[in-house]
C-alpha cells in the first residue's frame, strides 16, 4: 500500500513539473514590450479612420495632435487600446479638427505591436 502511494505521488509531480514547464515555454506575453503612446503614434500615421458615416480622416505626420490611453487591454498575442485624441489640420484656407474616443487593435508580430484595426467609438470632425 505504501508504494502504491509513493508511486501516485511521484506520477502527479511528474504530471505537474510537465504542466508547469508547458506552460512557463507557453508565456510569451512576458517576452513582448509594453504598448506605448510613442508606438501608437507611429502606428496611426497614414491610418484612416472613418467618422459621421460619410467622412475619413487619414493620420498625417505633420498634424498636430494629442491622445490619452484611456485603458489597455492585452491578451496573449492581441492588444486592444482604448484612446481620446483631438487632432486638427489646416490645408490652404480651411481648418478642420476632430477628437473623440477610438479603439485600436494591435497583434504582436516579430518583435512589434503591429495596428490591424481602428474602430470609432465616438470620434467626430467639423
Amino acid at each position: 500500500m505504501l508504494e502504491t502511494r509513493a508511486l501516485r505521488t511521484g506520477a502527479a509531480f511528474v504530471v505537474l513539473s510537465a504542466l508547469l514547464s508547458i506552460g512557463a515555454g507557453c508565456g510569451k506575453l512576458a517576452d513582448h514590450k509594453e504598448l506605448t503612446a510613442e508606438t501608437i503614434e507611429k502606428t496611426l500615421v497614414g491610418r484612416v479612420v472613418n467618422y459621421d458615416f460619410k467622412g475619413q480622416w487619414r493620420f498625417d505626420a505633420a498634424e498636430p495632435r494629442q491622445f490619452t490611453i484611456v485603458e489597455n487591454r492585452q491578451s496573449g498575442e492581441e492588444t486592444t487600446a482604448f484612446i481620446d485624441i483631438k487632432t486638427h489640420s489646416v490645408s490652404g484656407l480651411s481648418t478642420s479638427a476632430c477628437s473623440g474616443r477610438l479603439r485600436l487593435g494591435y497583434e504582436w508580430a516579430g518583435e512589434e505591436w503591429n495596428l490591424v484595426r481602428i474602430d470609432n467609438v465616438s470620434y467626430a470632425c467639423q
